[in-house]
């Protein structure tokens, strides 16, 4: 009987950790298809922001600067470069909207939610892309 139970639960914590690794997985394949999206599309002057949002490895798969705005919840543990970052933050709908207004083209990475919450972005970018709860917007 126990080497049976035994057998059960190390089954048991497999799954469990085969769901997890699917879940991280599918997280970072957001990522990658929305680098993917922008490598394809946005020129190298194009300004790329996170907004409300920080996702950490989009600078890697476009091996680009992307600006923060509206995001204070950095981790000093896991961030590295925290304080770089923290200075390239800004804050506010007016650093939003110079941001739109630098380029001809700006590429948004947001989540859908925040993009429902604000009119002015909606109004300003058009979808260009969206995986899981990431959205790519570009200004129009």
């Amino acid at each position: 009987l126990f080497p049976v139970l035994t057998s059960a639960f190390f089954a048991a914590v497999l799954l469990v950790g085969l769901g997890a690794r699917k879940a991280v997985e599918l997280e970072f394949s957001c990522f990658e298809r929305i680098a993917r999206t922008l490598r394809e599309q946005a020129r190298p002057d194009e300004p790329v922001v996170n907004y409300r949002c920080f996702t950490r490895s989009l600078p890697f798969y476009l091996q680009r600067r992307v600006r923060l705005i509206d995001y204070d919840k950095i981790d000093h543990r896991f961030d590295a470069g925290t304080e770089e970052y923290r200075a390239q933050v800004r804050f506010g709908r007016e650093a939003l909207r110079e941001l739109l207004e630098s380029a001809p083209r700006v590429w948004v990475v947001t989540k859908a939610k925040y993009v429902e919450a604000d009119s002015e972005l909606s109004a300003r970018t058009r979808e260009v892309d969206r995986n899981g709860s990431l959205v790519l917007r570009v200004t129009r």
